[in-house]
C-alpha cells in the first residue's frame, strides 16, 4: 500500500481556480488528485526531456522547447531527427496520437511547415515506425 503524506502548497489564484474547475467539472476527485496528475505528467515531461536533451548538442534550449510546443499542439507522441538540424535539409521521423486521417494529413502538413521555418531548411517527415530498428536516429521527445 502507497503511503501518502499531506503537504501544503500555495499557488496563485488563477491555478487555484484551474484546480477548483477541474473538481468542479467532476474531471477529478479531489484536489489532491488534480496536483497528483500534473506532477505526474510534469515528472514525465521533465525525465525525457532531461534524459535525451542533452544529446542534441545542436539544438538550444529555446529550439528545443519550441520543438515541445509544437508536439503537444500536435498531439505528436515521439519526434526524432536523423543527424545535424543545421543541414539545408533535416528527416524527422515522427508518431502521432490516433486521430483521423484527414486531420492526421492537416497535422503532419503543419508540423512539417513549422519546423521548415524554425530550421529554415528543407523538412521531409517520415512515419516512425519505418526505422524502429535505423541507426543515426536520434529521438528528442519520446511519448509518454
Amino acid at each position: 500500500m502507497r503511503v501518502i503524506v499531506k503537504v501544503s502548497i500555495a499557488l496563485p489564484a488563477e491555478l487555484l481556480q484551474i484546480v477548483r474547475d477541474a473538481v468542479k467539472s467532476g474531471a477529478y476527485a479531489s484536489t489532491s488528485e488534480v496536483v497528483r496528475d500534473a506532477l505526474r505528467d510534469w515528472h514525465v515531461h521533465r525525465r525525457a526531456t532531461t534524459d535525451l536533451a542533452p544529446r542534441r548538442t545542436d539544438l538550444s534550449k529555446s529550439e528545443i522547447h519550441e520543438i515541445e510546443m509544437m508536439c503537444l499542439r500536435l498531439d505528436v507522441l515521439r519526434l526524432a531527427v536523423r543527424g545535424s538540424t543545421r543541414k539545408r535539409r533535416i528527416d524527422f521521423a515522427v508518431d502521432f496520437a490516433g486521430t483521423e486521417p484527414a486531420y492526421l494529413d492537416q497535422q503532419r502538413n503543419e508540423l512539417r511547415t513549422r519546423l521548415a521555418l524554425m530550421f529554415q531548411a528543407n523538412v521531409r517527415l517520415f512515419q516512425f515506425a519505418r526505422f524502429e530498428d535505423a541507426d543515426g536516429w536520434l529521438g528528442i521527445f519520446p511519448g509518454n
